[in-house]
């Protein structure tokens, strides 16, 4: 985690200079220490992967209401801005559901055009590498919300109804995140139903 700070501060500092600011990662040694996941009282965690190359970050939990929590979880290469997901746990019926961020709503007509414009030139399989213009544009959890994107969660809110709305936008969504999660290694799983331990202790979920 010291190195992903350093990385965060180098760029700080690089933007206060003016500067272009660049991310710059060393090669993991050969051999490195396997860090357990890190996990704190109010759910947030921290996972690094292969000697601090890449981390899934995980900010802490909260409860939306009627045995819902919410969590964003931020992944990859710790180079900002890192891409965020969006994981829903139904803390009674113990579904689970991960939505990825997305860009903001500019950025994505910006990206569809690209991709039409592509799909008119080569034919509908066609596809596009376009990036947003703003360099700084990011998958973030909050465009899948007002006034970014449509998506809404209150304690009425079930999780097969969210899904189906992600779908219709086009967002993407893992509904079988426990099944990614347990491809990890063991002492770097992190647990999607800490938050219902915390906020739903009679629940299933925490249970599990």
């Amino acid at each position: 985690m010291q190195r992903l700070v350093a990385y965060l501060t180098a760029l700080f500092f690089g933007l206060i200079g003016g500067t272009a600011a660049a991310c710059v990662l060393l090669p993991a040694p050969p051999k490195y220490f396997v860090k357990p996941v890190q996990t704190f009282v109010d759910g947030a965690f921290e996972v690094e992967i292969e000697g601090g190359r890449s981390y899934v970050l995980g900010e802490p939990v909260r409860a939306v209401g009627n045995g819902l929590i919410t969590q964003v979880v931020r992944y990859g290469i710790p180079c900002p801005p890192m891409p965020e997901f969006l994981l829903i746990v139904d803390c009674k019926s113990t579904e689970v559901l991960r939505i990825n961020g997305v860009y903001p709503r500019e950025a994505r007509r910006e990206m569809a055009k690209a991709l039409q414009a592509a799909r008119e030139i080569h034919g509908p399989g066609a596809v596009s590498f376009a990036t947003p213009s703003d360099p700084w544009a990011s998958l973030s959890v909050r465009n899948l919300f007002p006034p970014e994107g449509p998506l809404s969660i209150t304690q009425d809110t079930e999780i097969s109804m969210l899904r189906a709305a992600a779908e219709e936008e086009g967002f993407e969504v893992e509904a079988d995140l426990l099944g990614r999660i347990s491809e990890m290694k063991p002492s770097q799983r992190y647990d999607p139903f800490f938050g219902c331990r915390i906020f739903y202790p009679e629940s299933r979920g925490a249970t599990l």
